[in-house]
């Protein structure tokens, strides 16, 4: 019997190795094209040690010498990785042969299982590089290739032998499924030629298989000529689902655990810059098909989907991109003067310090070992995704089955579903739900009050319990869940699941009438006002927006000498990625949701704690006010402190954006020294001024130089058309009234919510400008006379 939580690791020796000895072998396929083969050379291990979370990880794969672990009880048969089959004790090495020795998801798939299971355990791996599942890999139950209209048409227009491609393609339909097939039942057929010292009398159970393929699926436009249309690789998912069904066919399997390894080269979509936006359609699409046929009714709780995009590693990733830029630039730099090869190389190599931290190239030294589409040949990558095929084969295998029996949907509900109520630890709802839902909340203490009420609640569908809602709730995830979510999430999924089918085969609960209520205690728009979705607009509305102010200290593209002096801490802001800022900011400790006056993000740019990058705000200033707005309520959903609708904060009627815009005026009376001052602009229409502001900007008085100079955003009534056009960061040249206000008496210090009004204003003057972008070309114009100072 598998075991799903991880047990000490078996020592291969003595009475232990000859109890292991006589527990059936337990044998899992590995199958795909080149990123199972695996391109991460060992060299890029230590790159595994610069990161916390994957250092116990490390501690697997190498022995406290520093050399790869070679494992006592798994054993691996590997063809297609090199030109002849490779056997032996699991070790580093069984990647791709070429310029190894290599590792692919199966070494840190058979260390995770090696410390799982008891007794002997052998991957058979079958994997050869750049081949398709429409084709190489077809299985016999999807039918012959067939050649779209399209196609044919074209092949005609180029003059093309029809007939013998058809029969070129008939003849390569399939082969690598077959090969993949024999060999895996070869290998079984003689297993002491594999693993040593098997006796038949152990037996053998296939207890899962992994199937890790798709690049020349995706990138195929003439199999999937809609591939940037949802639904375009659907003949994919159709597929890959008679794959599943033939492969445990062939291999006499009904049941086999089979986890389909989801193709994330470049990362969560979401996440894509400018730079990936062309590819985001398609690769979506490919994805949602990779995944789907673990969501087939006739597959549930025996098949897996893992999304490898969550194993990415962003800051890996961007390092290469700088780099890359670095050399583009000497190559053209050089090519414009002439340069020599040397030169260009000291060239490039300077160019890269000045734009890489030392931690960049640091992790590009060790962390890089091949290109994108093979997950940049990482380690820590590839790893990581090998321990996530094992996990997700080992909870499918470990899942009890759901029989006639009352008594196991008790035993189901006591030891997995009540454990989920128990633990006091936020469920996977956390991913989309700030707080105001938990799916503890749809559970009670028994047995038949959960199920009466879940039943009542029309979360329960007793004709097709897969079907039920509360599955469907769990499913749901965002575009880029957490590791540590996906795992919660597949752990509540199984346990319900498990449960649902048991219960309703059982008379008695489905006679129950017992039904207290069940769900979130609080109202449903406060539920809707605290999702992830809804905090990061409301991040976006009121901090990203103003984060330009910070960037210059905080953005990794502009402050290479802050982090020379102080660190990649340093580096909070994550370029044109507002949810990974966000996600950044909280995890560093920026803003303190227990405390929300004290959040680093509004003490430290007032002064309030030592800053070095100096006062970039004072308490009260429009900057301050979005800060605090965001703050504010951020803390008040984390500490769940809204009850209803009325409690809720409106939202803004304003929408902002800061530009690169500034104003200087000159001749300000010295009088107004350190006060914050104010100024609105006010676009002429035709016949009239615009009824709301257009620009704004506040900033304290330099009194001993009598000025006042600040950069503008610029602002509009949400949902107005003027709000449709501020991301242009441009104000329209022309006429403008500036109404100059003054917080004389420090009020916004002892509230900083309120606006100053018509009491605060001390002038206002016309100004004529082309408003152009940059600090050197400001507009400049005098502080109004006191005379022209109110209309």
């Amino acid at each position: 019997m598998l075991r799903l939580g991880l047990v000490c690791l078996l020592v291969w020796g003595g009475a232990v190795a000859a109890a292991a000895e006589t527990q059936p072998l337990k044998v899992f396929v590995l199958a795909g094209q080149s990123n199972m083969q695996g391109h991460a050379q060992v060299r890029t291990f230590p790159h595994l040690a610069m990161d916390p979370e994957t250092v116990p990880l490390l501690g697997l794969m190498q022995d406290t010498n520093g050399t790869p672990h070679v494992c006592e009880r798994v054993w691996i048969s590997s063809i297609g990785s090199s030109d002849n089959e490779q056997t032996g004790p699991l070790t580093a090495g069984f990647g791709a042969a070429n310029a190894g020795p290599k590792i692919g998801p199966e070494f840190t798939f058979g260390l995770t299982v090696e410390q799982a299971v008891e007794g002997p355990v052998l991957i058979i791996k079958t994997a050869w590089g750049g081949k398709s599942l429409h084709t190489d890999f077809r299985p016999p139950s999807a039918g012959p290739y067939e050649f779209s209209e399209a196609q044919l048409e074209a092949m005609q227009k180029q003059g093309k032998d029809i007939a013998a491609i058809q029969a070129e393609k008939r003849e390569a339909t399939g082969v690598f499924y077959r090969l993949m097939v024999d060999h895996v039942r070869s290998v079984l057929a003689d297993l002491p030629r594999v693993v040593p010292g098997y006796e038949p009398e152990q037996g053998y159970e296939l207890s899962g298989f992994v199937w890790f393929q798709g690049w020349n699926d995706m990138v195929d436009g003439g199999t999937y000529p809609q591939r940037d249309q949802p639904g375009g690789y659907d003949a994919y998912s159709d597929c890959m689902a008679c794959f599943i069904r033939d492969v445990r066919k062939d291999l006499d399997a009904p049941e086999l655990p089979f986890v389909i390894g989801v193709l994330g080269v470049g990362g969560p979509v979401a996440e894509y810059g400018p730079d990936q936006q062309r590819y985001a359609g398609v690769h979506t699409n490919f994805r949602e098909a990779m995944a789907a046929p673990a969501a087939l009714p006739e597959f549930a709780g025996t098949v897996a989907a893992v999304r490898t995009e969550a194993f990415w590693d962003r800051e890996l990733s961007e390092a290469k991109a700088k780099e890359t830029v670095a050399r583009n630039q000497a190559k053209q730099m050089a090519k414009e003067e002439s340069l020599s090869p040397d030169d260009e190389r000291q060239l490039f190599e300077r160019l890269r310090d000045e734009t890489l931290s030392p931690r960049e190239r640091d992790v590009l030294e060790v962390g890089i070992s091949n290109l994108e589409f093979h997950y940049l040949g990482s380690a820590k990558i590839l790893g990581r995704i090998g321990q996530a095929f094992a996990e997700a084969v080992l909870e499918l295998a470990g899942k009890p089955e759901a029989d006639d029996d009352a008594t196991n949907a008790a035993e189901v509900f006591q030891t997995r579903i009540l454990p989920i109520m128990q633990a006091g630890k936020p469920s996977s709802c956390v991913e989309c739900h700030l707080s105001g839902v938990d799916l503890a909340d749809y559970i009670r203490p028994s047995q038949a009050e959960t199920f009466a009420a879940l039943l009542k609640a029309g979360l329960i569908d007793q004709k097709n319990p897969e079907a039920s809602k509360i599955l469907t709730f769990i499913r749901r995830r965002p575009e880029s869940p957490s590791l540590i979510s996906e795992a919660t999430r597949e752990r509540e999924l199984t346990a319900f699941r498990a449960w649902i089918h048991a219960a309703v085969q059982d008379p008695t609960l489905l006679t129950s009438t017992d039904a207290p209520a069940i769900g979130p205690t609080v109202a449903a728009a406060v539920i809707r006002h605290a999702r992830q979705d809804r905090v990061l607009a409301s991040f976006l509305d009121n901090i990203w927006t103003e984060v330009g102010r910070c960037a210059a200290c905080h953005s990794p593209d502009q402050n290479q000498k802050q982090v020379a002096e102080h660190g990649d801490r340093v580096s909070w802001i994550v370029l044109n990625d507002p949810q990974a800022t966000l996600a950044h900011m909280l995890d560093a400790g920026i803003v303190d949701p227990k405390q929300p006056l004290e959040s680093l993000l509004l003490t430290k740019p007032t002064l309030q704690v030592e800053h070095g990058g100096g006062q970039k705000m004072v308490v009260g200033d429009r900057t301050y006010k979005q800060f605090r707005r965001f703050i504010d309520d951020y803390a008040k959903m984390v500490n769940g402190a809204y009850a209803s609708a009325e409690q809720l904060p409106s939202e803004s009627r304003e929408v902002s954006t800061v530009s690169d815009i500034w104003l200087k005026l000159t001749d300000v009376p010295e009088a107004f020294d350190k006060m914050l001052l104010q100024v609105d602009l006010y676009r002429w229409e035709g016949d009239r001024w615009s009824a709301s502001r257009v620009a704004t900007s506040d900033r304290p008085v330099f009194g001993a130089g009598k000025l006042w100079q600040h950069s503008l955003s610029l602002i509009a009534p949400r949902g107005s058309t003027w709000a449709s056009q501020i991301d242009t960061k441009r104000l329209p040249a022309g006429r403008y009234l500036a109404k100059i206000y003054v917080d004389q008496e420090h009020a916004l210090q002892r509230d900083p919510t309120r606006e100053l009004g018509e009491e605060a204003q001390v002038g206002q003057c016309e100004i004529e400008s082309q408003w152009p972008s940059g600090y050197g070309s400001m507009t400049v114009v005098p502080f109004p006379s006191r005379s022209a100072s109110r209309p």
